[in-house]
């Protein structure tokens, strides 16, 4: 059987895996190497944010709403 690591590195490198799997076998990788700051990371990307102002950079986006109103246009 593979180290875990391996494994994690097989499934990064398979684009047919969901990266949600990829998230938590570096969750399992990182609490069991005790990596604490990552395994944080990735416990809060799988599992969400606590409040605004704990969201990374990447995760904001900007645009704006518009609807198509089928009888006014």
């Amino acid at each position: 059987m593979d180290s875990l690591v391996l494994q994690l590195q097989e499934y990064a490198l398979d684009s047919k895996r969901d990266v949600s799997d990829l998230l938590r076998m570096s969750l399992v990788a990182a609490r069991k190497l005790e990596i604490e700051e990552f395994a944080q990371w990735a416990g809060q990307e799988l599992n969400g944010y606590d409040g605004a102002q704990n969201i990374p950079e990447y995760r904001n986006t900007r645009g704006s709403l518009e609807v198509w109103n089928t009888y006014h246009g």
